[in-house]
């Protein structure tokens, strides 16, 4: 498992298009989350002070010393850096593998995360799958907040996004570049077209 950290570079995307799966009273939220891995949250690195968690939800009794200083906790901004947990499947490694990427910030770019792991991005293109079961070429210099975004569709499109693998983790393909690769990357879009137009029927 590989954690690793980006500078901020790039402006934070608006929007996050990840498919967080819904929590019951049964089933909390993140709860197939391994317990040595942090499902996505906010990076507290860069969350305001009156977001942490350390921030009492209720605020002290008026004759504490600490009323006067109080400040009410509030959700983070929409727009606040997060960190995820990204599956790496490589299909035509020898053997095949997944490997999963512990932190990575949506700041970040996929060429971080390639070398984080010791794999070159002049070597290895990733893609990733989308609910709807569209298909996304990731270039090494895009960075995670913006094939978020681009995994959400446009504006007046069916709800479309990256789901969370288990619940807890996004999952991206990585094949070699070149002939090989792209045979596979087209194989696997039919596999997805077809598993598309079965849930359609049902």
């Amino acid at each position: 498992m590989t954690p690793f950290s980006a500078k901020l570079t790039t402006p934070r995307p608006q929007s996050r298009g990840v498919l967080f799966p819904l929590p019951t009273p049964k089933v909390p939220l993140f709860t197939h989350a391994p317990t040595d891995v942090l499902p996505p949250h906010f990076d507290p690195d860069i969350i305001p002070l009156h977001s942490l968690p350390s921030v009492p939800l209720l605020p002290p009794a008026a004759d504490s010393p600490s009323f006067a200083s109080y400040t009410p906790w509030s959700p983070p901004p929409p727009e606040a850096p997060m960190i995820f947990p990204v599956f790496l499947l490589l299909p035509l490694a020898s053997p095949s593998s997944r490997d999963l990427i512990t932190s990575f910030p949506d700041t970040a770019t996929f060429g971080d995360a390639l070398l984080s792991m010791g794999r070159d991005p002049g070597e290895v293109q990733l893609y990733i799958a989308t609910k709807r079961g569209r298909v996304l070429k990731v270039g090494s210099k895009l960075t995670l907040g913006k094939v978020l975004k681009a995994a959400a569709g446009k504006a007046g499109e069916p709800e479309d996004g990256w789901e969370l693998k288990e619940g807890w983790a996004l999952e991206m393909v990585g094949v070699p570049k070149g002939a090989k690769g792209e045979d596979w990357i087209q194989d696997w879009k039919k596999e997805l077209q077809s598993e598309a137009s079965k849930k359609a029927i049902l």
